[in-house]
């Protein structure tokens, strides 16, 4: 059979603010990952070959594709979409700043887990510290 522990006044008092130092930790670590979250675009860049559609052009016999030409591949309201970007010779700035997001979601997305698991923390101790609320006032008043 399992026994109550009965804690003593100054053990609650210690306990509460233990939470509280704690609250205050977690909240701090939650805003710098925050601050670490950077522009990003989701998504991949694949170079691709592609027919222009001229009457008469090489590529529409099939023999030569013009080319290749970077395409960004994403989803947008449900739906995957393709964007030109730029020549895979001619690399610009669109590209650069194009693949820096791309990267940056990838790190986003682990910043985004580590903000859940601390906001989780401190949802329970919110929760433990409101169970403990009425024991805690009766005792701050007594003191």
């Amino acid at each position: 059979m399992l026994s109550k522990t009965v804690l003593r006044d100054e053990d609650l008092i210690n306990l509460l603010n233990k939470l509280n130092e704690k609250l205050d930790d977690l909240t701090q670590k939650r805003k710098n990952l925050m601050l670490q979250i950077k522009d990003s675009e989701s998504g991949i860049l694949i170079y691709e070959y592609v027919k222009c559609g001229k009457k008469g052009c090489r590529c529409n016999n099939g023999v030569s594709l013009h080319g290749p030409y970077y395409y960004h591949y994403f989803w947008s309201d449900g739906k995957l979409r393709k964007k030109y970007i730029c020549p895979v010779n001619k690399i610009n700035d669109n590209f650069k700043d194009l693949i820096e997001k791309i990267e940056n979601n990838k790190k986003n997305k682990e910043i985004q887990k580590q903000i859940k698991i601390i906001e989780n923390f401190i949802l329970r101790i919110n929760q433990m510290k409101d169970r403990f609320k009425d024991e805690i006032i009766e005792i701050l008043n007594f003191l």
